[in-house]
């Protein structure tokens, strides 16, 4: 695929160990031919030559969704930095001009919406061209948009977000002649198991495969793996919240792992800390009994049917 590298920046990603710099040119078409695939309800991606490559920024604090962004734009053929959170967005911004702006709602130090007041107040001082800016967010709430729309973002998308997503985002605020063209969504279905309600989102695990390509068993180990790390900490951050009778900490730690959740297609535990999260976001701080030995039960059972999914039984 034409040497692709990527380059990934921001405190968190570089500590993962998580640096390569994107070069992979694109066309998505959605001509019949063009997105046969072996699998019901998955899309296919046509990656060819272009010259002059589009440049996006992405401002997301968690790892495991950071890796979703960049594999889908890596899949795009874009040129992408990530950055970790609305302070490191501003700065990068400072320093290059992109085509997009792919930024989470919710994140430490400066919040999305935060950094894209400062960005509009940079580009109206230094009289720069307005840069497209998405909301990328595990709410759906109209206060949540309205936010995001009043702070000077152009689109709003929300997790878990695929190829189409982006593409649409790109096609539709950055467009070129040579554009994107975007196919019409499917419906999601999901796999559930003994009857029982859904564990993941077929529709969000094969739009994942897609990305991956030929590496889907080592991209989703990874994915895992980081989703994994992340919701220990994510725990042990709810449990500090438990023992400081703090509602807001609790609300955070839900978020993240929501969102998390959401990207992956891992239904039960999205739903779960969806719950949490509105609740703590009303100033209660009550959890489910033994919440930290369901959740890690609910990822277990998660892990182990998405991988025999992509990997097949073992």
């Amino acid at each position: 695929l034409h040497d692709p590298k990527i380059c990934v920046y921001g405190s968190e990603a570089l500590a993962s160990g998580y640096s390569r710099h994107i070069h992979l040119p694109y066309s998505i078409d959605n001509t019949a031919g063009l997105f046969e695939t072996d699998s019901p309800g998955r899309s296919g991606l046509l990656i060819e030559d272009t010259e002059d490559r589009r440049q996006a920024l992405v401002a997301e604090d968690l790892e495991v969704n950071q890796q979703i962004a960049v594999g889908i734009l890596e899949r795009l053929g874009i040129d992408v930095q990530v950055v970790s959170n609305g302070e490191e967005a501003v700065a990068e911004f400072t320093k290059q001009t992109y085509d997009i702006i792919f930024m989470d709602h919710q994140m430490p130090v400066m919040a999305g919406t935060t950094a894209t007041k400062v960005i509009r107040e940079l580009e109206l001082e230094n009289d720069r061209q307005r840069t497209p800016i998405v909301a990328l967010t595990a709410g759906d709430t109209e206060t949540e948009k309205q936010q995001c729309l009043e702070s000077g973002m152009d689109l709003f998308i929300t997790k878990p977000f695929n190829s189409d997503d982006i593409a649409d985002a790109i096609h539709r605020l950055a467009p070129r002649d040579e554009g994107i063209k975007v196919r019409a969504a499917r419906l999601p279905n999901t796999a559930t198991l003994d009857g029982e309600d859904p564990i993941f989102d077929t529709y969000v695990i094969n739009s994942l495969r897609d990305v991956a390509g030929s590496s889907a068993e080592s991209f989703f180990e990874t994915l895992l793996s980081s989703f994994s790390s992340q919701m220990h900490d994510h725990l042990q951050q709810v449990n500090r919240s438990q023992d400081a009778g703090d509602p807001e900490l609790l609300r955070q730690a839900a978020h993240a792992i929501k969102s998390m959740s959401a990207n992956l297609g891992a239904l039960k535990l999205r739903k779960l800390f969806e719950e949490i999260e509105k609740k703590a976001a009303d100033g209660f701080i009550e959890v489910p009994d033994e919440l930290e030995k369901l959740a890690r039960c609910m990822a277990d059972t998660f892990e182990e049917q998405v991988l025999s999914e992509i990997c097949g039984p073992k």
